[in-house]
């Protein structure tokens, strides 16, 4: 199966636990290096997004805020596959981005200011009246948010088995 069908089937990790006896150990095997490799690409994405952040001036702090924002989106959403097996591409799915497990570090801190950088990345993308001062995070309490929150979830993952490429 390409990872790219892999994603649209439902929930991985209760579609292997339900046809376990069906698949075997080696088809569930394949199910579990299809999520592995699909959780490795969401983060490298939120590296991508963070690494562009970081390259932008002060000055372009609504783009800033907006790619901080997805690079902390994409590493809430390789947690929430990797533990949970949930994926959509669906716009609710940002609602979820503080929806972190509860063993995961300082959780209910990062649930908290995730949110609030959730609702700064909706006014820096469509209020063409904001001002940065009106932002709940500045773009520096954004920064290194999403700093602690990517080394985190590496480090969360990584002790659940999931190898990520590539260090913030």
């Amino acid at each position: 199966m390409a990872n790219s069908q892999i994603l649209q089937i439902g929930n991985l990790r209760k579609i292997k636990e339900g046809l376990k006896d069906l698949l075997g150990e080696e088809g569930c095997e394949k199910i579990e290096t299809g999520i592995k490799n699909e959780c490795q690409g969401l983060y490298s994405l939120a590296l991508n997004h963070y690494r562009f952040a970081n390259g932008l001036s002060r000055h372009q702090w609504r783009q800033k805020v907006s790619r901080y924002y997805y690079a902390a989106y994409m590493g809430s959403r390789t947690i929430r596959l990797y533990v949970h097996g949930d994926y959509s591409i669906d716009v609710k799915d940002h609602s979820k981005i503080g929806q972190i497990p509860s063993k995961f570090p300082k959780q209910s801190e990062f649930s908290n200011k995730l949110d609030l950088l959730r609702e700064d990345r909706n006014t820096c993308d469509y209020d063409h009246n904001a001002r940065a001062s009106e932002l709940n995070l500045t773009t520096s309490e954004a920064y290194d948010l999403v700093t602690e929150f990517l080394v985190q979830a590496q480090g969360f993952l990584q002790e659940r088995g999931l190898i990520l490429r590539g260090k913030i």
